[in-house]
């Protein structure tokens, strides 16, 4: 029956039902427990007829929500049954930690956290509010007993943004980007809802040698990042912060040409030679024959950190990204070439093990971390 609320009492609600007065318990108004009972003044609802009789007509609204969902719960299991993708429109009703709550018709959804959109979001609150209208896709119903839970996203209707990602962005440009998520590797940076890269810990600085995200970065942050490469396939995007015009190596021969001497710093002595401080965010080797024919056998306490040090550039590797030098006159020991190899050898491996921490390797990344533990065995 329909009935007009005319009144609210402390345990219920006077209800005018066709000239009779019916009374509806507090507990019997809404599937929710009723904190405001003063907003249902004056609606005219539908009710279900529990008692009647010449002193006691009682009503629920309550049963009669219960019954309209679950005549709408069948429907719209019927309905997903059909059809791949089932939408509802609804008010947000209540917001938790882990999602929000939706309400369509006499069903209530829930959204969660991860489904709020293809951007990560930190918190319920920075995409919705207590209130909101929005448009569902209905993902799943699971019934336990007489509740029915339904699972709803936001992100189901969102556009996939890696369909024609390369003709959006472009390699060796750089973008806006806003700091998402650090790791001990990097830091992740979202370009565009949805389109997530990383940095890794070594795009982060020409001038010295990064450890932790956090000493360059923090989540929140809006910086520029430089595009290294784009994996459609697997979804991944490789970025850096370092601008490509400031790379010392982008004008390399024209500042360190073969011969010209610089003054260096020891930064650390190894078994191949002195690893020096150029400037400019440059570092070079000295080998360990050099520093011997020059100094004598006292040459590890002349060359050990911090000395100062004249050296002389005797070769540029680009590709490596590394710089051989030599003491005095222009050096051409092999022993020296011998300790470079050996240098360069152990860089390799040091990039392999940094790259295998990263948790984001790809199925040759894990091949290369199994051949890499072999070898240490």
């Amino acid at each position: 029956v329909k009935g007009k609320v005319i009144e609210a009492q402390s345990k219920g609600f006077k209800v005018s039902c066709h000239g009779k007065t019916a009374f509806c318990p507090i507990s019997q108004m809404s599937l929710k427990f009723t904190s405001e009972p003063e907003k249902f003044l004056g609606q005219e609802l539908e009710f279900i007829i529990e008692k009647l009789h010449a002193k006691d007509f009682v009503v629920s609204r309550r049963a009669y929500l219960q019954k309209q969902a679950r005549e709408e719960l069948l429907e719209l299991k019927d309905q997903l049954n059909e059809a791949k993708e089932i939408t509802v429109k609804g008010r947000v009703s209540d917001i938790k930690p882990f999602g929000a709550f939706v309400d369509f018709g006499a069903l209530s959804g829930m959204i969660h956290i991860s489904e709020l959109g293809l951007s990560r979001y930190h918190t319920v609150e920075e995409k919705l509010s207590l209130g909101d209208q929005v448009k569902a896709q209905v993902l799943s119903i699971n019934e336990d007993g007489e509740r029915a839970r339904i699972a709803l996203s936001l992100k189901a209707l969102e556009d996939d943004p890696w369909q024609d990602v390369s003709t959006r962005l472009d390699l060796e440009k750089s973008y806006p980007a806003k700091i998402t998520k650090l790791t001990s590797f990097g830091a992740f940076a979202e370009l565009e809802p949805g389109l997530e890269g990383l940095i890794h810990l070594s795009e982060m600085s020409w001038e010295k040698r990064i450890h932790k995200p956090e000493e360059v970065v923090s989540v929140g942050d809006e910086v520029m990042v430089r595009i290294l490469n784009i994996s459609k396939e697997d979804k991944k995007i490789s970025l850096s912060l370092k601008d490509l015009k400031k790379d010392p190596w982008y004008d390399i021969e024209e500042k360190f040409s073969i011969d010209s001497v610089h003054q260096a710093t020891v930064e650390r002595l190894k078994h191949f030679g002195a690893i020096v401080k150029l400037g400019g965010g440059l570092t070079g080797l000295v080998p360990t024959a050099s520093l011997r024919k020059f100094f004598g056998e006292n040459f590890r306490k002349k060359s050990s950190p911090p000395a100062s040090l004249e050296v002389r550039v005797l070769e540029l590797n680009k590709t490596e990204k590394k710089v051989l030098l030599g003491l005095g006159d222009k050096d051409s020991d092999s022993k020296g070439y011998e300790d470079y190899k050996a240098y360069l050898a152990s860089q390799e491996k040091k990039d392999l093990k940094s790259t295998l921490k990263s948790s984001e390797l790809g199925s040759f990344g894990k091949l290369l971390q199994e051949k890499f533990k072999k070898e240490k065995k």
